[in-house]
């Protein structure tokens, strides 16, 4: 898409942002002839509720060929499978519990019992290493804590024994979190059938209590080790209400070309931290020196969430 211009009613801004200056703001005399010089095929109305020049524009569009998008006032709502119906001759839209089909939920879990195997065995070599560095610096290398799964059923997450949120982390425990190898250990939740390899990150139980009836939703189906909402950067910091979105659009939009996409992405991702670390160390000059700019930016898929 290719934003040409927009027009705010009432010289409202509505929090648009042009002041890069390639978004024209366009007035209502003249917005005919400006959909026709830049050719437009599709415009957006985004108001709670449209004034009457709104909707003769959207008239003249339809009548032009030009496609009309709504967006809706109540988003919540509408992260949900929404159908046309009709009250006597009012046009409704009716907002129905979706769940997902047993037979998806069947292919998520033989999905996680084919690959949680494979990848335990391609890491093993690493893990390994990690537990005897592990258990001979802390004294045990794993631990366990308490998270909320599929319908909030209470159940145990394992993890690396490493403290991510230490400002001051051991390289070697740097590393692990980096590469997400402290997230290993949950392909056991994942093969006693407490997560998927893709779903919600699951939350604590003190956090879940805090879920509105909407953010529940969440819980409907396992959690993962890694989600939509993880690669598009909504990490444990962000809000339930933020993350909610994409852990519900996974589960409308949910396709086994989805789960392999989320996990390719996240792949790519932990591959671009290996090698934006290795680029880092060879830095020639102080990190205090460099430009705030010049600082690679925040990954957008992170394992480790939760």
């Amino acid at each position: 898409w290719q934003v040409v211009g927009y027009l705010c009613p009432d010289s409202r801004n509505n929090g648009v942002d042009a002041a890069d200056g390639k978004i024209k703001r366009v007035r209502t005399l003249d917005v005919a002839g400006f959909l026709a010089q830049h050719r437009v095929d599709e415009i957006i109305v985004a108001m709670a509720n449209p004034a009457r020049q709104t909707l003769d524009l959207v008239a003249q569009c339809q009548r032009a060929g030009i496609r009309v998008l709504v967006v809706p006032q109540a988003y919540e709502l509408y992260i949900s499978r929404p159908r046309l119906a009709e009250l006597d001759g009012l046009p409704l839209i009716a907002i129905d519990q979706y769940e997902l089909p047993a037979g998806a939920q069947a292919i998520r879990r033989l999905t996680g019992l084919l690959v949680a195997p494979v990848v335990m065995l391609l890491a093993s070599p690493l893990l390994l290493a990690a537990v005897v560095a592990l258990t001979l610096r802390k004294g045990k290398a794993f631990r366990k804590e308490l998270r909320c799964g599929k319908d909030g059923e209470p159940f145990w997450m394992y993890r690396l024994n490493v403290d991510r949120d230490q400002p001051t982390l051991p390289a070697s425990e740097k590393l692990l979190v980096d590469l997400g190898l402290s997230e290993l250990p949950q392909m056991w939740n994942v093969l006693r059938g407490e997560m998927d390899l893709v779903g919600p990150r699951p939350e604590p139980p003190e956090r879940v209590k805090h879920y509105s009836d909407w953010q529940r939703q969440r819980l409907r189906i396992r959690p993962g080790i890694t989600g939509l909402a993880q690669i598009h950067g909504f990490r444990d910091q962000h809000s339930a209400e933020q993350k909610t979105r994409y852990d519900l659009q996974y589960i409308l939009r949910w396709s086994p070309f989805l789960d392999w996409s989320v996990l390719l992405q996240t792949v790519w991702t932990l591959s671009g931290r290996l090698w934006r670390g290795k680029t880092i160390r060879r830095e020639p000059f102080p990190s205090h020196w460099r430009n705030e700019a010049e600082r690679p930016i925040e990954e957008v898929a992170y394992v480790d969430h939760s």
